[in-house]
């Protein structure tokens, strides 16, 4: 098992990211840190750890090169990504190659995470469970974080998975890539990540996250063209949720016109929004996570 750290200015996060692993109940975890261009003392902080971890330094060239690089030169059969600012519950490698060796047909194994601020309060938490059409379902936007996923190395190919091209949901476009070649995919619930969302996070850059989203979509034109819509209109629903939401309850109801006139493709999100904070059946009915209706819009007053 192998996990691939990218690291680009997170020396404030980066020693508990390495340490979840090597505190791992698997204890034969290699930790592959790559710092890309860091100017801050993550290449020092990775360095520290000796012979526990290998570095890869190299000038900045963006997350997708850098968890390519670590893939690179990583040696195990299976592969974990784990951004620098997030961290591994002790007992998820175990769980994960569990699973692998239970299931040797399967490429893709998703465990469960734990939303956490900058400052490690809990913010919610998900899982996801896979369908039997799973092409179709990841069309339907990003279910997972990229490091509560461990993969087969054999399903990576030979060339460099991650597409440099993309500056975000690089990862979701792997995942829809191994789909559409016929691998396999495992949900293992039991296994847990830690997943931080703060500001400064890159699901914070409302436009990026969208322009990403449509150049993936691009490149899967021609089937489930009703999954596709409702998945940008889930991916918007949920950049409306993560970003406007809690402007408009730290700053109150008038910050809500000013974020959508500089978002204005968010707009539909917010009747959508409103719709379900008064019916919990329908949320419920749609699978919608509770995390965005903990407080509705009212705690804004």
């Amino acid at each position: 098992m192998s996990v691939v750290i990218p690291c680009f200015d997170h020396g404030r996060f980066l020693r508990q990211a390495v340490d979840s692993v090597l505190q791992s109940t698997h204890e034969n975890a290699e930790v592959v840190v790559v710092n890309d261009g860091s100017t801050d003392d993550s290449l020092a902080i990775a360095r520290s750890y000796g012979s526990q971890a290998r570095v890869v330094d190299q000038p900045n060239r963006g997350l997708c090169a850098a968890r390519n690089a670590g893939l690179a030169v990583a040696s195990g059969e299976l592969v974990n990504f784990l951004d620098a600012d997030d961290r591994l519950d002790p007992e998820f490698l175990e769980r994960m190659v569990d699973a692998a060796e239970r299931e040797p047909d399967t490429a893709v194994f998703c465990g469960g995470w734990t939303l956490m601020d900058a400052d490690d309060h809990p913010l919610g938490s998900g899982k996801v469970s896979f369908p039997d059409d799973i092409y179709r379902f990841l069309l339907g936007g990003n279910p997972m974080p990229c490091h509560a996923v461990v993969t087969r190395r054999a399903a990576l190919g030979e060339s460099p998975p991650f597409d440099e091209s993309l500056l975000s949901l690089e990862d979701w476009d792997l995942w829809l890539r191994l789909a559409a070649a016929g691998h396999r995919f495992s949900a293992v619930p039991d296994a847990n990540v830690y997943y931080r969302r703060y500001e400064g996070s890159m699901s914070r850059d409302i436009d990026g996250m969208l322009a990403a989203a449509r150049q993936v979509y691009r490149r899967h034109r021609g089937k489930h063209w009703l999954a596709r819509v409702r998945g940008m209109r889930a991916i918007r629903f949920g950049l409306y949720c993560e970003n406007v939401l809690p402007r408009a309850r730290r700053d109150g109801l008038r910050s809500l016109p000013v974020e959508l006139w500089r978002h204005p493709s968010l707009i539909e999100s917010l009747p959508l929004h409103l719709i379900l904070v008064v019916c919990p059946p329908l949320r419920q009915l749609l699978g919608v996570s509770e995390q965005a209706f903990t407080r509705d819009l009212r705690t804004a007053r």
